[in-house]
């Protein structure tokens, strides 16, 4: 049975680009090019977390496939980082933008204040945490 063959599918996708722009990430920080959307710099910080978010997203895929429960729990602990890390960064966005009012200035987001890979990742894997809420196999 393939109760989680969706899963498994949109964890490989959004895996693999949390890869793709981990590894961007990193290579921009050592002061190569990357053509890749939305990638302005680099943070190797970033780029560690962003590599992790993906190897937990694609490490139990197979079980996942196979509708084991034992994938399910590397997915949630992917999509709390990937949540945890994008609800930071759109505090930072919040706190840029009070500042701006306080301030009395033009609000003006810089790419060097946000990490939009990272944001847009995140934004990404929402849909994940829709279906896993109204999943009757997933609820306890």
């Amino acid at each position: 049975m393939r109760r989680f063959a969706p899963y498994t599918i949109y964890s490989a996708l959004v895996g693999v680009l949390y890869g793709l722009y981990g590894v961007g990430e990193a290579m921009t920080s050592l002061g190569y090019r990357v053509p890749l959307p939305l990638l302005r710099q680099g943070e190797i910080v970033i780029s560690f977390l962003m590599l992790l978010i993906s190897s937990l997203y694609l490490y139990r895929i197979p079980h996942l496939y196979r509708g084991e429960v034992e994938g399910v729990s590397f997915l949630l602990m992917a999509l709390i980082l990937s949540t945890i890390a994008g609800t930071m960064y759109f505090l930072i966005i919040g706190a840029s933008y009070l500042d701006s009012i306080i301030v009395g200035e033009e609000f003006s987001l810089s790419s060097t204040e946000i990490n939009l890979p990272l944001v847009a990742l995140f934004v990404l894997s929402l849909p994940l945490w829709l279906t896993f809420r109204y999943r009757k196999e997933v609820k306890g």
